[in-house]
């Protein structure tokens, strides 16, 4: 993604691109606020356990993997 200073010219097609991936990436960090504040989050080794359990044999589910 190019820097607003790094753009060759304002027609520059990759620029376009650029504010959509930008106007994207903002909704993203807004929805993720919303369920943050919702409280609809958890830990990260919490969600990776859990999908742990789900796909691998109790034999395999190692914590430290």
């Amino acid at each position: 993604m190019k820097l607003p200073e790094q753009s060759a010219s304002a027609g520059d097609p990759q620029d376009a691109v650029s504010d959509e991936e930008v106007s994207l990436l903002l909704k993203v960090l807004a929805l993720t606020d919303r369920q943050v504040a919702a409280g609809k989050v958890r830990p990260a080794a919490e969600a990776f356990a859990e999908i742990r359990r789900r796909l691998l044999p109790p034999s395999r589910a190692n914590p430290y993997f």
